[in-house]
């Protein structure tokens, strides 16, 4: 009846010890799930920088071609301005011109002299800037020495520099008369008193 009532007795305790470790698994079971959170897990849910598609970065690079097209277009204009003012500027100058030199024949000016023939000239007289009658009278005031000056039409004459009035002693034979000329003038042979051949 002992032995009985031993056995019985250690079987309850080995029942007691397994019904504990039990309890005390299912607690800690239950504590673990409490402890740890659930909605934490579902963070790393969003997926990372989606949004990169956006390379459009390419579109500035039109906008610069069509900026460049304009800036072309207004250097031409400002080249075409200019060009307008220079054209009346000559239009000016040949106005003037043949108001100055009258086409008509003034009385004391020479238009004709003999081919071959020498002059002294001592001054020649810019056409736009005096008149045949101021030509007339700039010769008549330089007669010296028995010579006498005359006003001389050059654009008739050959020889002579077109565009002037030359003043000297004309219808001379041959460059000794022409130093004679220009003793009795009281003028050196040289720049202020030098030869011209009518047709030469």
């Amino acid at each position: 009846m002992a032995n009985a009532t031993n056995n019985q007795q250690g079987g309850n305790t080995w029942v007691g010890v397994i019904a504990g470790v039990l309890v005390g698994v299912l607690v800690v079971v239950v504590g673990f799930l409490t402890i740890v959170p659930r909605g934490t897990l579902a963070t790393p849910s969003p997926s990372p920088s989606v949004t990169e598609p956006a390379p459009t970065t390419s579109s500035p690079a039109p906008s610069m071609t069509e900026t460049s097209t304009p800036s072309e277009t207004p250097t031409p204009t400002p080249t075409e301005t200019p060009s307008d003012t220079a054209s009346p500027s000559p239009t000016d100058s040949a106005s003037a011109s043949p108001s100055a030199s009258p086409t008509g024949p003034v009385a004391g000016v020479v238009t004709s002299l003999p081919s071959g023939s020498y002059i002294a000239v001592i001054k020649s007289l810019y056409k736009q800037s005096y008149t045949g009658e101021q030509a007339v009278a700039y010769a008549a005031e330089r007669a010296k020495g028995g010579y006498t000056p005359v006003a001389i039409d050059a654009d008739q004459i050959p020889g002579l520099k077109k565009g002037f009035y030359a003043i000297g002693v004309p219808n001379l034979k041959n460059y000794a008369e022409v130093k004679q000329a220009c003793a009795g003038l009281g003028l050196p042979n040289g720049d202020s008193c030098f030869p011209r051949t009518v047709g030469g």
